[in-house]
């Protein structure tokens, strides 16, 4: 019985671990999508919010750098997973859902929503891994070792 709880807590947390890592690679190349496509990604945020497009533009943009840093770091990885999933959401609400219910037809704005509305559910999901008693904690898998999570 030992063995296979020790077992499907190592398993736990390879998972999480490369869950984690793989969505910190991801964050950090939306902000570099976004930063060489800025003109593109400006021309998405519908006219009406203010102050303008190219503010939430580089916004946007400042903030999945500001992510995947907090990630990276570990220090603050969970509030910057909570707010990445916020931000996500509110855009996912703000820009995409309203295009496609006025238009349903449009296929475009359909797959931008469930793709945004993915985003912040892989960092929900990833962020809320941090929560998991004997899994991870704060600032892992950086400021922590294998051998640490497992003795708590």
């Amino acid at each position: 019985m030992t063995s296979s709880i020790e077992g499907n807590r190592d398993s736990a947390w390879k998972v999480a671990g490369a869950a984690y890592v793989s969505f910190s690679i991801c964050v950090f190349s939306f902000a570099l999508y976004q930063l060489f496509y800025l003109k593109y990604t400006a021309e998405l945020v519908p006219k009406w919010i203010p102050p303008g497009r190219m503010f939430w533009a580089v916004a946007t943009t400042i903030a999945f750098a500001l992510a995947a840093t907090g990630m990276f770091v570990g220090r603050t990885a969970l509030l910057s997973m909570r707010l990445l999933t916020a931000m996500t959401v509110l855009f996912g609400l703000h820009v995409w859902a309203w295009p496609s219910f006025a238009r349903p037809g449009n296929a475009s704005n359909w797959r931008e929503l469930v793709e945004t509305f993915a985003i912040a559910g892989v960092s929900w999901i990833v962020a809320d891994s941090f929560c998991q008693p004997g899994i991870v904690s704060a600032g892992w898998p950086f400021a922590r070792t294998k051998q640490s999570l497992t003795e708590d």
